[in-house]
């Protein structure tokens, strides 16, 4: 088993075809396929039901994939520690940021300012929250772009920048013509990110302050939950954030009626808030919104 293997992997559980995820990795159907079978075959067991139009996860694929996950995150945080020790020379800062770069314009800063300092050792990872909440857990960041509900209980020093919204998904045409109470949601079967992430938390403390006991058909990833919903199965509850980072066609978002929103926002470790490269990194970051 190699890290590549479970890396493309995890590619096809997160978008339920070989064809999406060969095309994502950059690589052929029919290599991706060989890798998978290889993997499966020294597992010993069948990952993916292939009956199936879609790449759907048995009940061991499902198993694997949460292992996966943590498999490749143990890694990434290996070779980030062995970075940060390669050289004597220059300051280490490992960035973890959700996929809001594009929204907020703040890609090309973070590429300008990564390569004024040539003398740091700096790395990026733009992920969704699932795996920048493994990252936090795990103590691999030392700045983090991500929502406040993230750093509940963390020690971390945070500086807003922006907002986000929870949205209400429903399958196109179903779809309310007005914004919906969280109540109506809790009447229908739903999809709600995985249980460890803070949006999940969010909308669980949501429901639980309304008395509400919705039934949570799935947790999953984004890609997932769009698929569950574009099927007519559930409706789900997302960020409007990540709703705009993936292909959503066949689905519909509608705001909450109160709306929920929340603040984004730049995160340094209290240990490491002081230090003279993320204080320039957030003045880097903060003259890029104010001039867009």
């Amino acid at each position: 088993m190699t890290f590549e293997q479970l890396e493309y992997f995890i590619a096809v559980a997160e978008t339920d075809t070989f064809y999406t995820a060969a095309d994502i990795l950059h690589m052929t159907q029919s290599a991706l396929s060989k890798q998978i079978m290889k993997l499966e075959k020294e597992l010993d067991v069948q990952l993916f039901d292939r009956t199936h139009r879609s790449a759907q996860l048995t009940y061991a694929g499902k198993v694997f994939y949460e292992e996966a996950q943590k498999l490749v995150l143990q890694y990434r945080k290996t070779l980030n520690r062995m970075e940060h020790i390669k050289s004597p020379v220059g300051e280490a800062l490992a960035i973890g940021t959700l996929p809001v770069l594009d929204a907020f314009g703040l890609r090309r800063p973070l590429h300008e300012f990564k390569t004024r300092h040539t003398e740091s050792r700096i790395t990026i990872d733009e992920v969704e929250e699932q795996e920048l909440m493994f990252g936090l857990d795990s103590d691999i960041y030392d700045f983090v772009i991500g929502n406040e509900y993230m750093f509940a209980g963390r020690a971390f020093t945070l500086s807003p920048f922006g907002e986000d919204e929870l949205i209400a998904i429903f399958p196109e045409g179903r779809e309310p013509d007005r914004p919906v109470p969280l109540a109506a949601m809790a009447d229908h079967p739903l999809c709600l990110l995985n249980s460890y992430t803070a949006t999940c938390q969010l909308c669980l403390r949501l429901f639980k302050e309304q008395g509400l006991a919705p039934e949570i058909l799935r947790s999953a990833r984004v890609g997932q939950i769009l698929q569950f919903v574009r099927s007519g199965d559930a409706f789900g509850l997302i960020s409007r954030m990540s709703l705009a980072c993936h292909p959503h066609g066949g689905v519909t978002a509608v705001s909450l009626d109160p709306p929920v929103k929340y603040r984004l926002v730049f995160a340094a470790r209290d240990d490491s808030a002081e230090s003279l490269l993320i204080r320039q990194l957030q003045e880097c970051l903060r003259s890029s919104l104010q001039l867009s």
